[in-house]
């Protein structure tokens, strides 16, 4: 290596740097390899760390397998996960002892590469907690679900993560696992800063008959949030009688809503509940504006007087218990009748006022709508669904309605479980909506997306075909090979100059 190239790795110029690791990678003389290694370790730019180990890691020399696992200590998580891609092209199946911990890593981009080069490295667990923690690290939170009482702590930890996709999901999937630490984990959604996830977490906890539960439920009447009030006093009506004293004091809430949910809650509970002193008491206080709140509940309910389909329900101390949701709202009937309507102006303006509602028994007519053939009918029964306490059918429903709310950033941290909805999109969805899809197939890596990703190769968008290649490159998948050789020949120069480096780092030299 001769003297200017020794100048500028050691130059105070970080670009300088970064530059010379890239030269030294495209010349390809393994004697190089100990001046790469102090930057892989030690300088202060994220940016030149990465691009040392992405350099390193092309030499393919088994002798920097240490230095490189050494780098998956690294703080900045890009390169972490350069790292973990740089070991995947070493092909040492050694490293996966150094590769597991990773499954556990505080960022969940992290977790998810190192289950796929766990993946790659044909890597078995060795006990079903460690299956659980990769499932959950591959996005694969359903499958972890299944497993049971040993999906329980690995899953808790969505609920510490950044995206409120995420944390809702969490919640979700652990309200299907029957273990008594699940509702404290989905109890810690009642202080989650979305309103949206602590509406999640009482839609969960309700479906739970547990005399603990409930006493959580209790607090969440306190919640600032109207809306919140209005959803934990109508969940409190599958109680029981246990829930008659908060539910007579949420009468003299300030928020009418507030107080007519408590009224129909009651009511459910029993329909003498008037004649108790306290309630008596707090009625005359309120005097005629109870008497309205009352008198508009039971017009409501009328047509479902006599109805056997209301359920009632006993408290029990302490076993797990799973009921039914309400029927569905009468008053939500002609709303949902016009999604089918002809005229996609009717059926945006019914989306839009299904999500005014604030009533979960519309969520099924939205999801789907959200296969709608007109764009903005799709878009509104998304919003719709992130004004609603939603509890998605299916997980991949939230991938859906993210890539319809273009929240791209909450799409990658939602990882494999992502993949289908994305590989949908590359092909269904306008070419902004496509070239962002292809960007998060190749954060998430899974080699899933390698086959549609290389149909996009042939978009007429210039943007979608760069963005396709550069998730092939960064997959890794030996089958984009012969696509990003192809687009090497692209019109555009910047599809070509991608072709180039994405072929560089699944190892071609001779460019």
């Amino acid at each position: 290596m001769n003297f200017l190239t020794l100048l500028g790795l050691k130059s105070k110029n970080a670009d300088t740097r970064r530059e010379t690791v890239e030269s030294l990678a495209d010349a390809q003389d393994p004697a190089v390899l100990p001046n790469l290694y102090p930057l892989l370790l030690r300088d202060e730019v994220a940016e030149v760390r990465k691009t040392a180990a992405k350099a390193i890691a092309s030499f393919r020399d088994f002798e920097s397998v240490p230095v490189l696992c050494d780098a998956l200590k690294d703080k900045d998580p890009a390169v972490r996960i350069a790292v973990l891609n740089g070991l995947i092209k070493v092909n040492d199946k050694t490293i996966t002892r150094f590769v597991v911990p990773l499954l556990q890593d505080r960022d969940l981009g992290v977790q998810n590469k190192a289950a796929n080069v766990l993946q790659h490295f044909r890597w078995t667990p060795a006990t079903q907690e460690e299956e659980a923690i990769s499932l959950v690290a591959a996005g694969r939170f359903a499958e972890a679900a299944s497993l049971g009482a040993a999906a329980v702590e690995p899953l808790s930890v969505l609920l510490d993560s950044p995206s409120e996709s995420v944390r809702q999901t969490g919640i979700e999937v652990l309200s299907t696992i029957s273990d008594s630490r699940v509702w404290k984990t989905i109890g810690q959604g009642l202080k989650d800063e979305s309103p949206n996830i602590r509406i999640t977490a009482i839609e969960a906890l309700r479906r739970v008959r547990d005399v603990r539960v409930f006493e959580l439920l209790v607090t969440a009447l306190n919640d600032v949030e109207e809306r919140i009030r209005c959803v934990a006093a109508e969940a409190l009506g599958y109680f029981g009688q246990r829930a008659l004293e908060p539910l007579i004091n949420m009468l003299k809430d300030v928020s009418p809503d507030v107080r007519r949910e408590a009224s129909g809650a009651l009511q459910q509970i029993d329909p003498a509940w008037r004649q108790s002193p306290q309630a008596k008491a707090i009625l005359q206080e309120l005097g005629t504006e109870a008497g309205d709140i009352i008198s508009s509940f039971n017009e409501e309910i009328s047509p479902l007087a006599g109805s056997s389909n209301l359920p009632s329900l006993q408290m029990v101390d302490s076993v797990p218990e799973f009921v039914t949701d309400h029927d569905e709202d009468a008053t939500l009937k002609p709303l949902i009748a016009e999604l089918q309507n002809g005229d996609p102006t009717v059926r945006f303006k019914a989306a839009r006022d299904l999500g005014k509602t604030g009533n979960a028994g519309a969520c099924s007519a939205l999801e789907r709508a959200l296969e709608d053939a007109v764009p903005p009918v799709r878009r509104a029964a998304a919003e719709a669904l992130a004004a609603l306490p939603w509890v998605p059918s299916d997980p991949s429903l939230l991938t859906v309605q993210a890539i319809l709310l273009q929240k791209w950033e909450d799409i990658v941290h939602l990882g494999s479980q992502a993949v289908e909805p994305l590989i949908k999109a590359l092909s269904q969805f306008d070419s902004l909506s496509q070239k962002h899809a292809a960007k998060a197939l190749g954060e998430i890596g899974d080699v899933r997306a390698t086959e549609p990703l290389l149909v996009a190769l042939d978009s007429v968008d210039m943007g979608v075909r760069k963005a396709a290649v550069e998730a092939l490159a960064r997959i890794g998948d030996p089958r984009a090979f012969e696509g990003l050789m192809r687009a090497r020949s692209d019109g555009s120069k910047p599809v070509r100059d991608a072709a180039d480096l994405g072929l560089k780092e699944l190892g071609a030299s001779d460019l």
